[in-house]
């Protein structure tokens, strides 16, 4: 696009007065008629089109050599866009004219009926005023129950690992598998971040409790204790998940 004029969009024509609509149908016919000779002249409309007309020379030649011909037969299109090149950018600076004045033309008959149009729109706030309530309390309703759950499980992956978090019994705050909130900021993002993060491999790492040579009783994680067991030669090891774990 070369132009830089910019358009309004308007309610669909059937809603307006027959006489708005025909200076609206008027500025479309601009548009689309200078967006189609923009695309036919692209080449010569573009600052480099001296360059992008070499090229064409340059590849016709090429093809012309290959298959024994002329390359030097014919017009270049370096000669083709200089010679159109000073028209098309006076027949575009019209068009151009012409889109700007049916805008204007367009917006200045709409606004005398713009006020027209809040009557209806307003009915249309109002009756829907109440969907958009229930919507958003559904929605609250359902985050909370989604949140819960993801508390819940992540307190079982909780005390499968040794720690002693407290059984959630409410709130509406969604936490992944590592027990922080997720990162991103959109609900539907939200949602789906959390999921995946419960959905991944995990590992459990319990705690049990390490005998040393001495008698000492230690509780550890499981990955702990195979640490300290396997970097000593005395007798320290391994017995189990500790039953009073409290």
């Amino acid at each position: 696009m070369f132009h830089n004029v910019d358009t309004t969009a308007f309610p669909p024509l059937d809603t307006l007065p027959a006489d708005v609509a025909d200076l609206i149908k008027a500025r479309d016919a601009a548009y689309d008629g200078l967006d189609d000779f923009e695309i036919k002249w692209h080449d010569v409309l573009s600052d480099n089109w001296h360059k992008i007309a070499e090229a064409k020379d340059s590849t016709a030649a090429a093809d012309a050599a290959r298959a024994g011909k002329d390359a030097f037969k014919g017009q270049t299109e370096v000669a083709k866009a200089r010679d159109a090149r000073p028209r098309v950018l006076g027949v575009h600076r019209v068009m151009v004219e012409d889109l700007r004045k049916a805008e204007r033309a367009a917006q200045r008959a709409f606004r005398a009926v713009a006020d027209t149009l809040e009557a209806p729109a307003l009915e249309a706030l109002q009756a829907t005023a109440q969907a958009a309530e229930d919507a958003y309390r559904a929605f609250l309703d359902a985050n909370a129950a989604f949140g819960l759950a993801s508390r819940r499980v992540a307190f079982a992956r909780a005390w499968a690992n040794g720690d002693r978090p407290d059984w959630p019994e409410g709130g509406s705050s969604l936490v992944t598998a590592n027990g922080e909130p997720p990162a991103a900021t959109e609900p539907v993002a939200m949602i789906r971040e959390v999921l995946r993060s419960f959905g991944a491999p995990h590992e459990i790492d319990p705690l049990v409790l390490v005998v040393g040579d001495s008698g000492t009783v230690l509780e550890l994680k499981r990955s702990q204790a195979l640490a300290l067991v396997g970097s000593n030669s005395n007798s320290a090891r391994i017995i189990d998940v500790p039953d009073d774990a409290a």
